[in-house]
C-alpha cells in the first residue's frame, strides 16, 4: 500500500511537470520534482533514483497505465532532452478508471450495499449501475457474500427509525410480538439499532411504561412520526450495555456473573480465534476451561445449546441447570418407542 501510495504522489508530481508549458524539465528536474513530492508527503523519505524515475515515465506512457502523450524534444548538443505532453489540455486526472480499477471499486460498493436502506447509502446503487453499464461488469457476479437473510420482513422501516433515532423524534409503533393476540400502539423515544443473528432491533423508552423497551423491526407493521416531546436518553451507554450481554436480551432480574465453560479440545482453537463474548478469558484454554462475564440470557443459552455436546456450562448452577432441564427435554422428544 505504501509503495502504491508513493507511486501515485511520484505520477501526479510528473503529471504537474509535463503539463507546465512555461518550463521544460530535464530528467534531472523531473527526478528533483518528485523527490521533493516525495519529502513533502513524509520527511523521511530516501525519495528515489533515475531507474525508478524512467520507469515511471514507461508506465505513464503505456496502456497500462495512462496512456500519457509524454514526450521528448530533440537532443542537441550539449543539451539533455526537455519531457513534456504532446497535448496540453492531457492531464492523469482526467484519465478514466481502467476496467480493473472499475472491478474493484464496484465489489466495494456491492460490500457497502449491503446497508441499503440507510438514508446516508443511497449514493451507492447509481454509482453501482453506473460502473456496470461503463465497464459492463454486468455479468461479473460478487466474489465477497455476506450472511443475511433476503427475506427477513421488516427492512423496510430501517430508513425511518434511522432517520426518527438521529432527528431525536418519536414514533408511534404498531407493535406486534409472537407471543401476543393482537398488536398494539407503542408511543416511543427511540434510542438505538442494533443488528443481531441477521435481525434488527429498535431501542426506545416507551413513554406509557416510562422505561427502555427492545422493539424487534419483523414485528413492527407500523410507523409513523407523532409530535410527541422527545425523552433524550442520559442514563444509558449503548456500548456499555451490549458488552454485558450476547445479543440484545437484557433480563432485569438477573445481573453479572461469570460463565465459567468446559471446552472440548478439538473445538477450543476455534472458541480462543473466534471468542464467543468480548469479555472472554482464555488463560486455562490448555485445560478446554475459558470465561465470560456476561449477563445470562436467552441468546446465551442459545448460542451454548448450539455447540451441544462439545461445551459444557460448569458455573453458575442456575445457567448449568436450565441448560440441563432443556437438553432433558431434547432427549425426551427424541426417545425412540
Amino acid at each position: 500500500m505504501a509503495n502504491h501510495k508513493n507511486a501515485n504522489i511520484r505520477y501526479q508530481a510528473l503529471d504537474k511537470c509535463f503539463r507546465n508549458t512555461g518550463k521544460a524539465f530535464t530528467i534531472d528536474d523531473l527526478l528533483d520534482a518528485c523527490n521533493d513530492a516525495l519529502a513533502e508527503e513524509n520527511p523521511a523519505s530516501d525519495g528515489i533514483q533515475l531507474r525508478t524515475l524512467r520507469s515511471d515515465i514507461r508506465f505513464m506512457r503505456s496502456p497500462q497505465g495512462y496512456d500519457a502523450p509524454v514526450i521528448t524534444s530533440p537532443s542537441e548538443k550539449g543539451k539533455k532532452e526537455r519531457y513534456y505532453y504532446s497535448d496540453n489540455n492531457f492531464t492523469i486526472c482526467n484519465k478514466p478508471l481502467t476496467t480493473q480499477e472499475a472491478y474493484l471499486l464496484k465489489e466495494a460498493v456491492s460490500t457497502l450495499s449491503r446497508f441499503s436502506g440507510l438514508p446516508q447509502f443511497d449514493w451507492l446503487e447509481p454509482i453501482s449501475m453506473r460502473l456496470s453499464d461503463e465497464f459492463g461488469l454486468c455479468n461479473k457476479g460478487h466474489v465477497v457474500s455476506f450472511e443475511q437473510n433476503e427475506f427477513l420482513t421488516g427492512k423496510e422501516h430501517i430508513r425511518t427509525l434511522y432517520s426518527a433515532v438521529v432527528k431525536y423524534r418519536v414514533v408511534e409503533l404498531l407493535y406486534h410480538p409472537f407471543s401476543y393476540d393482537n398488536p398494539y400502539h407503542a408511543v416511543v423515544s427511540p434510542y438505538f439499532i442494533k443488528e443481531y443473528n441477521n435481525r434488527w432491533f429498535l431501542f426506545g423508552l416507551n413513554h406509557e411504561k416510562m422505561e427502555l423497551c427492545t422493539f424487534a423491526f419483523d414485528r413492527i407493521k407500523e410507523v409513523q412520526f407523532i409530535r410527541d416531546e422527545f425523552v433524550e436518553n442520559d442514563q444509558i451507554n449503548f456500548a456499555d450495555y451490549f458488552s454485558k450481554i450476547v445479543g440484545v436480551t437484557v433480563n432485569k432480574e438477573t445481573s453479572l456473573e461469570k460463565v465459567v465453560l468446559q471446552v472440548n479440545m478439538d473445538l477450543m482453537p476455534y472458541i480462543v480465534t473466534k471468542p464467543l463474548h468480548p469479555s472472554q478469558n482464555s488463560d486455562q484454554s490448555d485445560k478446554g476451561i475459558i470465561t465470560l462475564d456476561v449477563i445470562p440470557n436467552y441468546e446465551l443459552e442459545a448460542m451454548l445449546l448450539s455447540f451441544a455436546d462439545r461445551i459444557e456450562v460448569l458455573e453458575p448452577k442456575s445457567l448449568r441447570q436450565k441448560l440441563k432441564n432443556r437438553a432433558k427435554t431434547m432427549l425426551e422428544r427424541y426417545m425412540i418407542d
